[in-house]
């Protein structure tokens, strides 16, 4: 019976969906035709990795035989006795330097000709490595990183523009064997190179070779081994040179007047100028972000001298750092963390390459995670249904019984430290993020992230919120625009699943577009202008500073926020914290529109919607331009001096002390408010960022910042009789939308 298979991918994607790298495409091989892939005819239930099994005629030569040089001279006189194995191993080199194609549950898959001498043949502690996709993610990448000479927007430079990449890691996912494999495979069949290993010290380096290079090496067949110097203890490093003896209880390796002339040595130090002066084809950086004894970005500016030449204009070598991620302040964290932030593969040089040269990888801790991969090394990382439970080797089930992914259960260990509200528990809380990190971005966290930031409970709330969908939170995705495209007549809210606003409270008609002309004094004038009705009920910023950089080299985008002033006819003193409705952030906005006027429109429309003041900030004065020009000069709030005197701009500048403001600002609203965050795109910037020199990247937490500044003398009490009555919020608030 004939089966039918899926088309083989055209390209991946490497870090996808991440909220702080940019997506990378990597273009696959074309598949040979079907016919040719290994597996075919077989049944998709049936295909998966097979190791290489060595002929028991070639294991029987290797083990009879006293060096390679009599291997070598037995199979040329015997060459038509030994056609099959010689083609077996002719087979194997064209693999390890070509890829492979072979079937995978139906599907043609290409496994890159590393990846293919890792699995086939570098023996781990445990045996050969089983094929695993967060595995064929790295290779492929490793190669990406080799062999690309492109711009992101696809302009080929024709040259290398990438030294190798920062592989931050959960732990235990076997990334040093892995990139000691590929060290090997590069340096055991070049002629005349040099490849180093460099770690945190001089024993971890060390060990790093010897467990996860040279005992490999050992176990190689015969074919993959060049001539070395020495024995096969190795203790020093590789020399693939002159002639020696003993590889294996046979005795010696063929002689031969010249060799490889290559070597694979290791640093005894973690100094900067280790390798200062040498040229390196292949450098492994391992256990980067626990680097104590050197800062690891310095070193890794020396080393790049080592890679290339003509000061950098010619890339010869590949270096790959792996590391679990210590902590930030104590154990190298900080210098990887300014290592990787300086390796964005967007952001670019006007030579066309990352300020290191160095792009960045993340595979989340869920994809492959150990007892989570079925029978086809494919990662299990959300619920399994039961029609999928044949290809799960063993099923994981909850305290429930529920069968669970990977991602529920990392949840589920993290959990028991969110519950627990201890200095104890949040250390561990924050280490086993680092641990097992789910996004880049976790790799680096610290207590406090370094920006004084309660981070544990900021984390307890996206926990909540991530298996959560919109409709559940009570948040709506569109765009406010203006009715019937009549500017200035009424805003109105529709619902668009890609839109730009993301609000958790939308107003009843006759408490939404309250507004009056009043005139004002404007520099030298008085001017007609827009006002709100109501100014004191909610309070929006918005941040242009980054969304009007020229650099194009990182996405920036303008970012909005309206913030739910106190409300004491709603929340008054005797009202539980949790049973508040008001005091919260409200409506959200990251967009970078082609037009920079079209955002400052989208604010305005924002503000008229609820009736809101905006404090914007006005680094750049876009906002305070464009409000003026449309007429709605009346909407924009100005703060005080110490003295009580009304400043004589709007908004705020971020710069000096207003910036360390900012993050009070957010830090005094998370500690009290965090379980009734409801926008977790405001949760996930306050866990990303870092300090106050990151603020111009974060332009979603400035202006939600900006709207907690702009609000913080303002406290309605509408329970005074002499006072201006309004409509209570109680009557379009849902208790369900709220808790």
């Amino acid at each position: 019976m004939a089966h039918k298979y899926q088309k083989a991918d055209e390209f991946i994607v490497f870090n996808e969906g991440d909220p702080v790298l940019t997506p990378i495409t990597y273009y696959l091989p074309k598949p040979p035709p079907e016919k040719e892939i290994d597996g075919y005819g077989e049944d998709p239930k049936k295909q998966m990795w097979k190791p290489p099994q060595m002929p028991i005629r070639l294991l029987k030569l290797q083990k009879s035989s006293e060096t390679l040089q009599d291997i070598y001279n037995k199979l040329k006189k015997n060459s038509k006795e030994y056609a099959p194995e010689i083609a077996w191993i002719k087979l194997q080199w064209e693999r390890r330097l070509n890829g492979y194609w072979f079937f995978v549950n139906g599907k043609a898959t290409y496994m890159d000709g590393w990846h293919y001498f890792y699995c086939g043949f570098w023996h781990l502690d445990s045996g050969l490595p089983q094929y695993r996709y967060r595995d064929y993610l790295f290779f492929h990448f490793a190669r990406f990183c080799f062999l690309d000479t492109k711009l992101p927007d696809g302009t080929d430079l024709g040259r290398r523009l990438c030294y190798g990449f920062n592989y931050p890691k959960h732990r235990r996912e076997g990334a040093t064997y892995k990139a000691e494999s590929i060290l090997y495979e590069i340096v055991s069949r070049t002629f005349n190179v040099h490849g180093g290993i460099q770690s945190m010290d001089g024993p971890s380096a060390k060990k790093a070779y010897l467990e996860k290079c040279r005992d490999p090496w050992k176990k190689l067949p015969f074919f993959f081994k060049p001539n070395f110097t020495g024995t096969t203890a190795q203790v020093s490093g590789m020399n693939f040179d002159a002639p020696t003896v003993n590889i294996g209880g046979k005795g010696g390796v063929a002689n031969v007047e010249t060799g490889l002339q290559s070597k694979i040595t290791f640093a005894d130090s973690a100094n900067r100028g280790w390798y200062d002066g040498d040229k390196l084809i292949f450098y492994h950086d391992d256990e980067t972000g626990k680097t104590k004894e050197e800062d690891v970005y310095a070193r890794h500016m020396v080393v790049k001298k080592a890679l290339s030449q003509a000061n950098g204009r010619i890339i010869h070598g590949l270096t790959i750092k792996t590391s679990t991620v210590g902590e930030m302040t104590n154990q190298g964290g900080k210098n990887f963390y300014n290592l990787c932030r300086a390796s964005m593969y967007k952001e670019r040089n006007a030579n066309g390459e990352t300020v290191t040269g160095l792009y960045n990888l993340f595979i989340p801790s869920y994809v492959c995670l150990d007892g989570f991969i079925d029978i086809f090394g494919n990662a299990i990382v959300d619920d399994p249904v039961q029609e999928d439970y044949w290809r799960i080797p063993m099923l994981t089930y909850d305290a429930t019984g529920k069968v669970i992914g990977a991602k529920r259960y990392l949840e589920n260990v993290k959990a028991a430290y969110l519950d627990e509200d201890s200095v104890d528990a949040r250390k561990n809380f924050d280490e086993e993020v680092r641990l097992a990190p789910m996004s880049f971005d976790e790799c680096f966290i610290s207590s406090g992230s370094g920006s004084g930031l309660p981070i544990h409970k900021i984390m307890m709330q996206i926990k909540k919120l991530q298996f959560m969908t919109d409709e559940e939170i009570g948040v709506q995705q569109g765009n406010f625009r203006w009715r019937g495209k009549v500017k200035d007549g009424t805003v109105e809210f529709v619902k668009n699943k890609d839109g730009r606003f993301r609000t958790s409270l939308l107003l009843p008609a006759d408490e939404s577009n309250r507004k009056y002309s009043v005139s004002i004094w404007d520099t030298t004038k008085m001017v007609k202008t827009y006002k709100p009705k109501d100014g004191n009920r909610f309070t929006a910023s918005a941040d242009p500073y980054s969304f009007l950089k020229t650099n194009e080299t990182r996405k920036s985008y303008g970012g909005g926020n309206v913030f739910f002033n106190r409300d004491t006819s709603i929340d008054d003193d005797d009202t539980p914290l949790e049973d508040w409705q008001t005091y919260r952030n409200v409506c959200t906005y990251l967009f970078r529109p082609h037009d920079p006027d079209d955002y400052a429109e989208d604010m305005l429309m924002m503000c008229v919607y609820y009736g809101a003041m905006m404090f914007p900030e006005i680094n750049v004065p876009l906002i305070w331009s464009h409000f003026r020009k449309r007429g709605y000069l009346g909407y924009l709030k100005y703060g005080r001096k110490p003295d009580g005197k009304q400043n004589l701009t709007p908004g705020f500048y971020t710069r000096g002390p207003v910036q360390q403001d900012i993050f009070y600002a957010h830090e005094k609203y998370l500690s009290d408010h965090w379980f009734r965050e409801k926008h977790i795109e405001i949760l996930q910037q306050a866990k990303t960022i870092k300090g106050v020199d990151e603020l111009t990247d974060f332009d979603l937490f400035v202006a939600v910042g900006g709207s907690y500044l702009g609000s913080k003398d303002v406290v309605m009490d509408r329970t005074n009789p002499d006072k201006k009555k309004t409509v209570s919020m109680n009557d379009f608030f849902s208790r369900k939308n709220i808790r």
